[in-house]
């Protein structure tokens, strides 16, 4: 779905003005930015068989 900026700001405006409705809207921004920080990780190049699951390779 394409929003308008209008669109968005009139949603986050109304959600905040719910109760604990800035603390939801941060938490959202954050987990937002921190899974599309992660998905860019694991586009570069060289990490393409990088699952982000913690697993390596191993140095024998």
């Amino acid at each position: 779905m394409d929003f308008t900026k209008e669109q968005i700001s009139e949603v986050l405006c109304k959600q905040a003005e719910r109760e604990n409705g800035l603390q939801d809207l941060m938490e959202i921004m954050i987990e937002s930015m921190m899974v599309a920080d992660r998905r860019e990780y694991l586009r570069e190049d060289g990490l393409r068989g990088d699952k982000g699951n913690g697993n390596r390779v191993g140095h024998t």
